[in-house]
């Protein structure tokens, strides 16, 4: 009797959870499980993850899914966010189309409806404020998270703030897999970090990655969107098509040095974050 008091216990939590194993799906029960990637870059799905049947992300983050009906594998033959302004879905490049991004955009809950073999259902789609997070002020709440940061000449700082004390020796700030100096930071109080942007920085658009490693909690990490919001002079490069030059479908801006001798065909314009305005006719 103890024992089966036990099983039970277990199956209400998992169920609490919104996960179960492919097994013990009733039927007609639609769920998914989070696409994985090989070394190649390739998607596949882990049999042996438990399926989930509710989707919960934080604005700014996606999740990336495969469907199953009555514990196979299914492709939808139409999918749709309910409430667009809370998340969208798309079908992956990779995959030959058997698999979505789930996308959150703003706080709130909506459905993700599923057609698949003509019966249409519904997953609960909840996007709420993470424990742990960047904000714009010393406390996080929805008002001040933050998923990206565009930062200008006068303003250079913003937030992180944790659930629980932030070991400073125990915190690590990339960009690119690389240590970076374009961002720096320095305690507030035990569980909010302040970081600043470098008046060096000349990137225009990066993530900064942000690594915390607790005693208990182990190691978690957190990325931000930074985007340079101070116009600035940058040159592009333009294709020749045989005939002449002509500009380029997408205007980049050449950042690189130029060695002796080096001679490039471009145009200027003034860019801020990653727009381009060309400049018809500067003086130099």
């Amino acid at each position: 009797m103890k024992k089966s008091r036990i099983l039970a216990c277990l199956l209400a939590l998992t169920l609490l959870l919104g996960l179960l194993p492919l097994s013990a799906m009733a039927e007609g029960t639609l769920g998914y499980c989070s696409v994985m990637y090989d070394g190649n870059g390739n998607p596949y799905i882990n049999q042996n993850e438990l399926l989930q049947t509710a989707i919960r992300l934080e604005p700014g983050f996606s999740q990336h899914v495969g469907f199953f009906l009555d514990g196979a594998f299914c492709t939808p033959s139409d999918i749709s966010v309910k409430n667009e302004e809370i998340a969208s879905v798309s079908t992956l490049e990779e995959g030959n189309g058997q698999y979505y991004r789930v996308e959150a955009l703003t706080f709130g809950t909506t459905t993700l409806q599923v057609t698949v073999d003509g019966e249409m259902h519904s997953l609960p789609i909840s996007v709420t404020l993470p424990s742990s997070g960047f904000s714009s002020s010393e406390k996080l709440s929805e008002e001040t998270y933050l998923t990206s940061f565009t930062f200008s000449q006068d303003n250079r700082s913003f937030y992180f703030v944790a659930d629980e004390a932030i070991p400073s020796e125990k915190v690590t700030l990339t960009m690119y897999n690389e240590p970076t100096e374009d961002v720096t930071w320095k305690t507030v109080s035990d569980r909010v970090m302040r970081l600043t942007v470098s008046n060096t920085a000349a990137f225009s658009e990066a993530w900064l990655n942000l690594e915390v490693t607790w005693e208990e909690s182990g190691t978690r990490g957190y990325s931000i969107r930074l985007t340079n919001g101070i116009p600035r002079l940058v040159f592009c490069p333009v294709d020749w098509d045989g005939n002449g030059y002509a500009l380029p479908e997408t205007l980049w801006a050449y950042e690189g040095g130029f060695a002796p001798g080096q001679a490039f065909a471009g145009v200027f314009g003034v860019m801020t974050g990653s727009e381009i305005a060309l400049i018809s006719a500067p003086s130099v």
